[in-house]
Formats: C-alpha cells, sequence, structure tokens
C-alpha cells in the first residue's frame, strides 16, 4: 500500500486523486495497456485495429 499506515487512507486518496476506487483505477489502467498492446501488434503486422 506504499507507505499508508491502513487500507483505508489508501482508498481515500486513491479516491481523490483519480476520482475512483483502487480497482476500478488498476481495471481502467490495465484494460487500456491491453487495448495499447492489441494495437501495437496489429500494427507491427501491417493490419489496423481499433
Amino acid at each position: 500500500m506504499v507507505g499508508y499506515s491502513d487500507q483505508s487512507t489508501f482508498f481515500r486518496a486513491t479516491h481523490c486523486w483519480f476520482g475512483e476506487s483502487p480497482g476500478e483505477y488498476r481495471a481502467r489502467v490495465t484494460a487500456g495497456h491491453g487495448r495499447e498492446m492489441l494495437r501495437r501488434s496489429a500494427s507491427k503486422l501491417g493490419r489496423r485495429h481499433p
């Protein structure tokens, strides 16, 4: 938890910074990463991916 004394403090700080829970942030970031990897793979093959 990156130096926070307890989970609730980390949750509140994350919600304040990003406007979403740590789990929502993680899901959004990892989903975006997956789409980016698909785009890169498709472009290497000469294909277009949305």
